[in-house]
């Protein structure tokens, strides 16, 4: 499965985790053609199958494969855990990637960043960023997931749009962000 994919994926470094691929930058333009947009962010959580389902806000899609429940949210949301003792969750965070630049030449112009990603988890062969959160029963973790950034149209002269960032928080307290993709710049 692709997660936040500009436009053009066919450059650029994937990375994957919990059975994902992210990648996210929009492409440059050229020949007076439009950067491509950056793709949305997402926030993949993942816990052992043996716990309570948790309840959820956003309408994420939820399956149970491997051993493991997991909720895949493509927008803003809520997670509550429910009353059996869930220990710990995985957590995969993507940031919205950055908008690519018009081009009106004939050689491309300068595509966008991806959006960050951060892994806390323990599946190998990855490298996480940290250990899996740790939560409590009747905890609520909200999830803020950011947009792709817009690529410059045709004939603007302007830098594209930056992705924006994607949030997990507990409470006020913010847990992880992930920070979203540079827009590419103009030519002009």
């Amino acid at each position: 499965m692709i997660i936040g994919n500009g436009a053009n994926p066919t450059s650029g470094s994937n990375s994957v985790a919990l059975g994902f691929t992210a990648t996210g930058g929009g492409y440059g333009g050229k020949n007076n053609t439009a950067g491509g947009n950056g793709g949305s962010g997402i926030v993949i959580l993942r816990y052992a199958n043996t716990y309570v389902d948790a309840v959820t806000t956003g309408s994420p899609t939820i399956t149970n494969t491997g051993g493991y429940k997991t909720y895949k949210f493509t927008g803003t949301g809520t997670f509550t855990f429910g009353a059996q003792p869930t220990t710990s969750v995985e957590a995969l965070i993507v940031a919205g990637g950055g908008g690519g630049s018009w081009g009106s030449g004939g050689s491309a112009q300068p595509g966008a960043g991806a959006g960050g990603l951060l892994y806390y988890g323990s599946e190998s062969p990855k490298t996480p960023n940290g250990g899996a959160i740790t939560v409590t029963p009747g905890e609520v973790l909200t999830v803020i997931v950011g947009a792709g950034g817009a690529g410059t149209p045709s004939g603007s002269f302007a830098n594209a749009t930056a992705g924006s960032s994607t949030i997990l928080k507990r409470g006020n307290t913010v847990l992880l962000v992930a920070v979203g993709g540079n827009g590419g710049i103009s030519d002009s």
